[in-house]
This record gives structure tokens, C-alpha cells and sequence, in this order.
């Protein structure tokens, strides 16, 4: 069977890690309300007339605030290398930003080499008297194959971006590379406790904590995860933690319950607090 990669990118909280779950209709990329929870690829993959797809989430692009960041910048250029097909995303309310425009210089060298679907994201509650002229001022300021306009969270039109998609990929013959089709559950797991934790933890702090994913062991009825929440400072990790651990335990007790829905097996999460040492 042939293969092709499609890449999705956009600004942080635009809404790809929504639209990569709907496209596969399943969960397997965090969805937050806070920007940032998706700092590795993720990857997908689905069928599209007799082709194997692989759909890959991509950070969204932010201005990088520390190291953490930039590696996640990097990741998601990185991306861009060798795909088939580019998804860049617009959030409908927001119109054409700052931040977009930035994007679009990077995806200039792909211009009339790869097709470029713009996905206009979150048109739910946007009326349509303002939608439409949005619609225009993005095709006559930007580079463009095709508009698509959608709503991840409703799943309105997804059917037609994949009917569009298909439409532009032709597939490529042999194996597709190892980093496609390679299970890294370490990418999902990192998703999955950050996700939980961004839903507990509000403003400012978010930012600064991380998630680290140690030890893996999948196992023929069990699985066994080793994670930590790094946090920057001993007052944010005393928020983690909160008091008598209850915050912490909650964090856990949610994230190790969606784990056990992801892998079909009981889960043991073994999630600790720790302190950045080199802040």
C-alpha cells in the first residue's frame, strides 16, 4: 500500500490537536485551553483511498519563552521536511495574526512544491456575514491551494477535508520511514499528564512546569509509567503537589484513568514532583 504524510501547523491553541483527534476519530493528542501542551509530534495515521496517512500534530508556534520552547519550535520545522501535503491552521476568531503571518514566512520555500490547505478553524459562533469576507481577505493576502473551513470541536466539515485531502494525494510507493510508524507511546503519555495537569493548574503556572516521561513497561496486562512534573520553582511545586498531595493525586488519578482507556490495560502511573535544579 502507498503512503503519504500530512503535517498540520498553526499558532499555539489554534486547535490542531482537536482536529488530529477528529481526523482519526480517536484521542490521541492533549486538548487543552492553554497554548503550548503539544511539544513533541505526534503522529497519526488513517486511510484514505487505498493510502496509508499519517497525519503528524505539530507544536504550535509561539514565541519561545525558554529552552523547552525552542526545542518544541524545532520540532515542529522539523516536521515540514518531507511531507506531502501542509495543513496550516487559522482560528476563525481571531483572524489573520501577527504570529500567522510568521508562520506563512516559513512555509514559503514550500510554495508550488507542496500543496497548502488553509483550515480555517473554530467557525462555530461566527457569524456568517463575517465569516465569508474573512474567507476572502485570507485568499487574496495569503498563499494558498486550499481554504477549508472547519470546527475541530463540533467536527463540522471534517468529512470534506478529508474528501479534499484525498483528492491531492497520490502516495508514495515502499516502506514510509520508521519515525512514522515506530509506537512512541512516550509522546502521548507526556499529552495525556499535561493535558490533566493544565486542567488543574491556571495562568502563569502552567508555563512553569514540565513534564518529563521516564520508564515505559507495557506489559501482556499491565503497563507501568514513570513521569514526573518538573517544576521551576518550590512555590510552584508546592501548588502541584497541593496540600496533603491532593492536587498531585488528583492529576494522576485522571491522567492514569485515560491512559487505561488508551491502551486497554491497568495502569500503574508512578508521578512524582520534582524541582528544576538548573533554575
Amino acid at each position: 500500500m502507498r503512503w503519504a504524510k500530512v503535517t498540520i501547523v498553526g499558532k499555539a491553541n489554534v486547535g490542531k490537536s482537536t482536529l488530529i483527534n477528529r481526523l482519526l476519530d480517536k484521542k490521541i493528542a492533549g486538548v487543552t485551553p492553554v497554548p503550548g501542551t503539544t511539544v513533541k509530534a505526534i503522529v497519526g495515521e488513517r486511510e484514505l483511498n487505498n493510502i496509508r496517512v499519517f497525519f503528524v500534530d505539530t507544536p504550535g508556534f509561539l514565541k519561545p519563552r525558554d529552552e523547552q520552547e525552542e526545542l518544541a519550535m524545532g520540532e515542529a520545522l522539523k516536521e515540514l521536511v518531507d511531507t506531502d501535503l501542509i495543513y496550516f491552521m487559522i482560528d476563525a476568531h481571531t483572524g489573520i495574526t501577527k504570529e500567522d503571518y510568521a508562520i506563512l514566512e516559513k512555509l514559503e520555500p514550500f510554495k508550488g512544491n507542496v500543496p497548502i490547505f488553509i483550515v480555517i478553524n473554530k467557525i462555530d459562533g461566527v457569524p456568517k456575514e463575517k465569516l465569508l469576507p474573512f474567507m476572502q481577505e485570507i485568499s487574496e493576502e495569503l498563499f494558498w491551494d486550499e481554504i477549508v473551513p472547519v470546527s475541530a470541536r463540533r467536527r463540522a466539515n471534517i468529512d470534506e477535508l478529508l474528501k479534499t485531502t484525498a483528492k491531492y494525494l497520490k502516495g508514495r510507493e515502499g516502506e514510509p520511514p520508521a519515525y512514522l510508524t515506530e509506537i512512541d507511546y512516550t509522546p502521548l503519555i507526556h499529552d495525556i499528564i499535561r493535558e490533566k495537569l493544565l486542567t488543574k493548574i491556571k495562568g502563569k503556572p502552567a508555563r512553569q512546569v514540565r513534564i518529563e516521561v521516564g520508564e515505559i513497561d507495557i506489559g501482556e496486562g499491565r503497563v507501568y509509567v514513570q513521569a514526573f512534573v518538573v517544576a521551576e520553582r518550590p512555590s510552584i511545586k508546592a501548588m502541584v503537589i497541593g496540600k496533603g498531595g491532593q492536587m498531585i493525586k488528583a492529576i494522576g488519578t485522571m491522567a492514569r484513568q485515560e491512559m487505561e482507556e488508551k491502551f486497554g490495560k491497568k495502569v500503574f502511573l508512578d508521578l512524582s514532583v520534582t524541582e528544576d535544579k538548573r533554575t
